[in-house]
C-alpha cells in the first residue's frame, strides 16, 4: 500500500479509542473531550491507524473520523486519497484483529500490526 511506504511521522497510538474510553464533560451542545483511558493496547506507529480504530469501532460511519479529524484542527477533506485507504485498511485489520476466535489468527494479525509499528518507526528514526 502506498501510504505505509511513506509514512514519516509516529506517535502512541491509543488503538482502541471509541465512546467506552473517553470522557466528555459538558452539556447539549458544548460537550468537550476530557479524557481518554484504557492505554492496554498503546503502541508506536501510523497516527492514521487511531482513526482506523475508531472508523471500525463506529461500524464504518466516516463521521465519526471526520468529527476527530476537526478535533485536531483538520478539515476532513484534507486527507489524501493514499490517507483514507490507510484508514480503510486499518479499520479492516482492526476489525479482524478484534473478533478472531481463534488464537492463532489473532496473533498473526496481532504481529502484522507490530510489524507496521516497527516499520513505521524505523522510518520516523524512533
Amino acid at each position: 500500500m502506498a501510504h505505509l511506504e511513506t509514512v514519516d511521522k509516529c506517535c502512541a497510538l491509543h488503538m482502541d479509542i471509541g465512546p467506552s474510553n473517553l470522557r466528555v464533560e459538558g452539556g447539549p451542545g458544548e460537550l468537550r473531550l476530557s479524557g481518554l483511558i484504557d492505554f492496554a493496547d498503546v503502541m508506536i506507529g501510523d497516527p492514521l491507524m487511531d482513526f482506523g480504530c475508531l472508523l471500525a469501532d463506529r461500524m464504518g460511519e466516516r463521521y465519526a473520523v471526520d468529527s476527530a479529524l476537526e478535533g485536531y484542527g483538520t478539515a476532513a477533506n484534507s486527507m489524501s486519497v493514499a490517507q483514507n485507504a490507510a484508514v480503510q485498511v486499518y479499520a479492516v485489520w482492526y476489525l479482524l484483529w478484534r473478533t478472531s476466535e481463534q488464537e492463532q489468527a489473532r496473533k498473526v494479525v496481532h504481529q502484522l500490526a507490530v510489524q507496521w509499528s516497527i516499520q513505521s518507526a524505523q522510518r520516523c528514526g524512533a
